[in-house]
C-alpha cells in the first residue's frame, strides 16, 4: 500500500513538471484585448497593452507610424491579434520569452535573443 501511494506521488509531480512549459505557453496567450483597445494611436495601444499586461514591446519607433489601431471581431490568440493589427504595414510581431514582443519588418524571427538584450546591456 505504501509503495503505491510513493508511486502515485512520484506520478503526479512528474506530470505537475512535464505540463508546466505547456501551462507557461498557454499563459502567454490567454489574453483578450476588449474594445477599449480600438480606435487608438499604435504608441498609446502599447503602453496601455504593457501597462496591463505582462508584456513589453521592442520595434523601431521610426519604422512604424503611429497608426490607428482598430482590433477585429475575432481572433484566436494575442499573436494574432497582433499580427493582423501590423499586417497593412507590412510587419509583424513574435511573442518572445518573458512577454517580450519583437516587432519586425515583415521579417522571420526565429532566433533566441539573449536575455541580456532586453536588458539594455551589450
Amino acid at each position: 500500500m505504501r509503495s503505491r501511494l510513493k508511486l502515485i506521488k512520484s506520478t503526479l509531480i512528474l506530470s505537475v513538471f512535464l505540463s508546466f512549459p505547456y501551462v507557461l505557453n498557454a499563459q502567454k496567450e490567454e489574453f483578450r484585448l476588449d474594445e477599449s483597445y480600438s480606435n487608438i494611436k499604435w504608441n498609446d495601444f502599447v503602453n496601455k497593452v504593457e501597462t496591463n499586461y505582462p508584456v513589453r514591446f521592442f520595434y523601431d519607433q521610426d519604422s512604424l507610424s503611429n497608426f490607428q489601431v482598430l482590433i477585429p471581431e475575432r481572433t484566436t490568440s494575442f499573436s494574432e491579434l497582433l499580427n493582423t493589427i501590423l499586417k497593412p504595414y507590412h510587419f509583424k510581431a513574435f511573442i518572445g520569452n518573458n512577454g517580450n514582443i519583437i516587432v519586425t519588418n515583415n521579417t522571420a524571427f526565429l532566433s533566441n535573443i539573449p536575455e541580456s538584450f532586453y536588458l539594455g546591456e551589450s
